[in-house]
């Protein structure tokens, strides 16, 4: 007897609109498999990482948390640098990080163990808010969750805890529009969410707003949004002195403006190739992914009917994409990284909630035999193309070398101030003594206001005891003297301060070409670490 793979209940009223909604019903045990696959898709990726390259790697900026954390967990204050107060951070990432030291140490990977567990639990979630009863249809948001996921995850970012967040999000949403009350549940995932990642929230406050329906929720439901939100900054500036984190303060310098950081980086992509393969390249990149699904999504659009789920997730995606790259374009002047990527989830599960609808109205669905075969097929695909891709794309990590220049300078240094701009996250995660993050990511509200006001930063350094500078440069050769910026040009437009340097300051330098080479990323070829010592302080400094 052939049973049917798509189950489409009687209708219910949705919360009192007069649209009809079928209640979504999914498959625990199809679910559980597919988790299961990805599971098991993740720790294979891993498990080619580590032997290819003797380890489990994170982010380099990864490691800002991971130092606040440990600081916070020994001695109870958020610093980076061991001297200043830093809010730099997503707040819950931090805060499940002090509990992973606190619990277990600061293992890289156990950091890594969490966000697998966080992102696969998301999967489950996402995965019971879909009314189709079909493993082909798992699979097949499984393996576009995954493609999109794995750059972003399994870093020692965030991401993960937001993916956590958004899969429950999105459930309970979908249960508040079937007519079960989650007003106030949906009021704590949408603060928990934000939490995890603050930036979301130009997504998830649209779509709560769109899926709540009525005023008197909306209002009782921002209400409680607006409470926590008012206690966030308040904390912030009674501890900081800043209402958000320095870093969104450090990539906001120059206020409104065109961000040519971001456009370049966009624009690169159509260097040196022809126009279809560059845009190809450009559309799968974690630049152009977000930008594919709101183009995606905005069609979409034209299919969905009113009473579609789907309808609200889309429009809450649509708005908040708008909003999130307005942010991005006219007030910031840094380019973005990998995690950036994550509105391209978002998207995803507003497309398959529409094709979601669409079934659940049309009742198609494949006979069950051949909805396992071709499942077992694309699950064999996704497979072989994360092992393709385990093996081919080796991730690009600065730890190396920054092990390097501890091993080869840490005598020297001697346990003194070292101060150091992009990529020092992984040198001060093993350096045994302080280091000044330069780009004042993780600094102060004195920091950020020194660079915005472009003060002299040698004095500053100097009275914060800094004795030592690094910098990523090319190979500078015998050079009689060198200005480095301290924002580096090619991440952000902001004109930092310069410090200038003479061969006599010179400690040494690292490099190892065959260990680290950021051209065959497309990189600048910035491959060697330069030391020097930093002179012209003050007596007494």
């Amino acid at each position: 007897m052939r049973r049917n793979y798509v189950v489409r209940l009687p209708p219910l009223k949705a919360q009192g609109r007069g649209t009809d909604l079928p209640e979504a019903v999914g498959s625990p045990l199809q679910a559980m498999l597919v988790c299961a696959l990805f599971l098991a898709v993740m720790c294979l990726r891993l498990a080619i990482q580590q032997r290819q390259t003797g380890g489990l790697r994170l982010e380099d900026d990864a490691y800002y948390y991971t130092v606040v954390a440990q600081h916070i967990a020994t001695t109870g204050i958020s610093t980076f640098d061991g001297q200043t107060l830093t809010n730099g951070y997503h707040p819950l990432w931090l805060l499940l990080l002090v509990a992973q030291d606190v619990l277990f140490g600061s293992s890289a990977a156990v950091t890594i163990t969490i966000e697998v567990l966080l992102t696969t639990v998301g999967l489950w979630f996402f995965l019971q808010s879909f009314r189709t009863v079909s493993l082909l249809f798992y699979v097949a948001f499984a393996a576009a969750y995954t493609v999109l996921a794995w750059p972003m995850v399994a870093r020692g970012m965030e991401v993960s805890l937001f993916l956590f967040f958004l899969g429950l999000f999105t459930r309970v949403s979908v249960e508040h529009l079937d007519g079960k009350e989650r007003t106030l549940a949906l009021s704590a995932l949408a603060i928990l969410a934000i939490g995890a990642r603050l930036d979301a929230a130009v997504f998830i406050l649209p779509t709560l707003i769109v899926v709540l329906g009525s005023v008197r929720r909306v209002l009782l439901s921002m209400t409680l949004v607006s409470i926590a939100g008012a206690l966030y900054v308040g904390i912030n500036l009674w501890l900081f002195g800043l209402p958000f984190p320095v870093s969104g303060a450090v990539k906001s310098l120059g206020g409104l403006q065109l961000n040519r950081a971001l456009l370049q980086q966009m624009g690169a992509y159509w260097h040196g190739a022809g126009t279809v393969r560059s845009t190809l390249s450009f559309l799968n990149s974690f630049v152009g992914r977000p930008i594919l699904f709101f183009v995606l999504v905005g069609a979409s659009m034209f299919v969905t009917r009113p009473g579609w789920k789907s309808q609200l997730f889309c429009l809450g995606f649509l708005v908040g994409f708008a909003l999130f790259e307005v942010k991005l374009v006219a007030f910031s002047s840094w380019v973005v990284w990998p995690w950036y990527a994550f509105p391209a989830v978002i998207g995803l599960a507003a497309l398959f909630h529409l094709l979601d609808d669409v079934m659940a109205t049309t009742m198609i669905r494949l006979p069950p035999r051949w909805d396992a075969v071709v499942a077992g097929m694309l699950a064999l695909g996704l497979v072989g193309l994360e092992v393709r891709k385990g093996v081919t794309e080796l991730p690009l990590s600065f730890e190396a070398i920054n092990l390097e220049a501890i091993a080869r300078f840490g005598t020297t240094f001697a346990g003194d101030r070292v101060a150091m701009g992009d990529r020092a996250g992984s040198f001060a995660g093993h350096y045994a003594g302080p280091l000044t993050q330069l780009e004042g990511l993780v600094n102060d509200r004195a920091y950020f206001e020194a660079l915005q006001n472009h003060a002299d930063i040698r004095r500053l350094l100097c009275a914060r005891g800094v004795r030592y500078f690094l910098a990523y440069q090319r190979d500078l050769g015998a050079y009689d003297k060198i200005s480095v910026p301290v924002l580096r040009p090619t991440l952000t437009d902001f004109p930092g301060p310069v410090l200038t340097f003479q061969p006599s300051d010179e400690i040494g330098r690292v490099f190892d070409l065959a260990k680290y080479d950021n051209r065959t990323n497309g990189d600048e070829g910035d491959n060697y670490l330069y030391a020097w010592r930093l002179t012209g302080c003050a007596q007494g400094h």
